[in-house]
């Protein structure tokens, strides 16, 4: 794109007003600000020679096929006191103005709209000028919104990116006063709106992966060593894309995670009441708490505890003391003793301790250590030498 001028530029120190559109309306502007406000126009259009009227002779006009950041540039946005966004596409006005608000933070922008509910954005704040050490936040979805209010629950400052001013987060938003950037996070200056450059963090939430990993990609090369974390749908792709970038960024904290395979343990642990006890994330894995009826599994009976430690699929935590007839079928209902532990459960352990029939463990395992363990039809490893089970 090359921006061109048919006038020489306005004198330095002047109040620049700068109108950009594509139609009847932009000229018009330019000749009232002209006319009747006597103010130095730029005007900024597509082809000056297919819109009419025909623009002030004095007025300075710049053609651009868009306005991007290198035609606001040639237009005096940097030192423009106000800005018109008169073009007939709502989406490209936004654009517009995030990028001359990333060029010129002080000018005063007026934006054509022809979608009413886009005016809601109005009313969002912006982050301030001074705004560091935070974190930004893109997308205000489900995930988004329960996201913005544990940051601020935790005293997080937060800058939230949402290209929806009807999102399902952008009304929590406002009641805690937390800025928003209205635009695509893929678009130029929108980034750099919510003060990328001076964040601690970035998590990318929105609903798309190519949004989450495009978003990443730009963050990295305004800050290459800034921490972020990013949401996927597809699980190998989160591998990859966690692969890729801690090659490119090794200097820098990455964190990718797919929602499907984190949430489907915890479903799972959900329909199996009383076996699951809990589901945590680690790393791109989930490690879940179970309680396990020793009996019938050849992987525990008649073993110790040393014997039945298997790295990378399972531990046996806590030994579960109680009365096989006063046991509760669900431990997750198990109240604390009066010093604070779990009733009933034994968590040091002795590594000669043998497991009998009759006992139950707390374990934790990863998702296929638990299928084995629970009997996925795989081969039992033979016991050592000397250690049979009970007869």
């Amino acid at each position: 794109m090359d921006a061109t001028a048919q006038q020489p530029p306005h004198p330095d120190g002047a109040d620049l007003m700068v109108v950009c559109g594509d139609d009847a309306l932009a000229v018009r502007l330019a000749g009232e600000l002209h006319d009747i406000y006597r103010q130095p126009v730029t005007l900024l259009l597509p082809d000056a020679d297919a819109i009419g009227p025909v623009p002030p002779h004095t007025t300075r006009v710049v053609e651009a096929e868009a306005p991007d950041a290198a035609a606001l540039r040639a237009a005096g946005v940097a030192r423009a006191a106000a800005m018109a966004l008169a073009y007939e596409d709502d989406e490209t006005n936004i654009r517009a103005a995030l990028t001359a608000r990333r060029i010129n933070p002080r000018v005063r922008l007026v934006i054509r709209l022809y979608n009413r509910k886009l005016r809601s954005a109005s009313a969002l704040r912006r982050p301030p000028r001074g705004t560091a050490d935070h974190v930004v936040l893109l997308g205000l979805g489900k995930v988004g919104t329960r996201v913005l209010a544990r940051l601020r629950e935790l005293g997080i400052p937060v800058v939230c990116v949402e290209e929806d001013p009807e999102a399902r987060g952008i009304a929590l938003a406002r009641s805690l006063r937390v800025p928003v950037v209205l635009g695509d996070v893929t678009q130029e200056g929108v980034l750099e709106a919510a003060r990328t450059d001076r964040a601690h963090a970035l998590l990318a939430l929105t609903s798309s992966d190519s949004t989450n990993l495009e978003a990443i990609l730009c963050a990295r090369t305004i800050t290459p060593d800034l921490h972020v974390a990013l949401r996927l749908y597809d699980d190998d792709f989160a591998t990859a894309v966690h692969r890729t970038l801690r090659a490119a960024h090794p200097q820098a904290l990455t964190r990718s995670r797919s929602v499907t395979s984190l949430a489907a343990p915890a479903f799972a642990s959900a329909m199996m009441v009383r076996q699951i006890l809990g589901a945590v994330p680690v790393e791109r894995r989930v490690l879940l708490f179970a309680a396990v009826d020793v009996a019938g599994l050849p992987h525990l009976e008649g073993r110790t505890i040393a014997d039945t430690f298997r790295p990378g699929h399972w531990r046996i935590l806590a030994l579960d003391t109680t009365d096989p007839a006063d046991r509760r079928p669900d431990l997750r209902t198990t109240r604390l003793d009066g010093r604070g532990h779990v009733s009933g459960l034994l968590f040091d352990l002795h590594p000669g301790h043998v497991l009998g029939p009759a006992d139950r463990v707390i374990v934790a395992a990863t998702r296929q250590g638990l299928a084995e363990l629970l009997g996925s039809g795989r081969a039992v490893p033979p016991r050592p030498p000397g250690r049979a089970g009970p007869s």
